[in-house]
């Protein structure tokens, strides 16, 4: 248990001090400083802030230029699949161009060697 002259006298130790110029200046001293360090504390805070701020709108630049760049590169995938479809269509009707002039030319090979064989015929029947 406390003794209760021991709690007076120390209240009334507590109360000397308070009053004394030491302790006021002291209070002083500490009140300053705690001054000094709450704004060092509001500037960080706003400091942090602007960090957190910068940083946000560094992610939200970069998100939009990877959509960009995605956009980009499904636009560029749909090109290169419509020009592959055109190569192909393209090679197709070479293929059936390149089918129909060799058949023209088996036939104009034809008709020579029949123009060939009756220019002989006549040739022949006219000896």
């Amino acid at each position: 248990m406390v003794n209760s002259g021991s709690l007076e006298g120390f209240i009334k130790y507590i109360g000397i001090l308070a009053s004394s110029s030491a302790f006021q200046f002291a209070s002083a001293v500490l009140g300053e400083k705690i001054h000094s360090q709450d704004e060092e504390l509001e500037k960080l805070q706003k400091e942090i802030l602007v960090i957190k701020e910068t940083k946000r709108t560094t992610i939200e630049d970069m998100f939009a230029a990877n959509e960009n760049e995605k956009a980009k590169q499904r636009d560029s995938a749909s090109y290169i699949e419509k020009l592959c479809a055109i190569v192909n269509e393209k090679e197709n009707r070479i293929a059936e161009y390149s089918q129909s002039l060799e058949a023209t030319r088996q036939k104009i090979a034809k008709l020579e060697s029949t123009c060939s064989q009756e220019t002989a015929k006549v040739s022949q029947s006219t000896k």
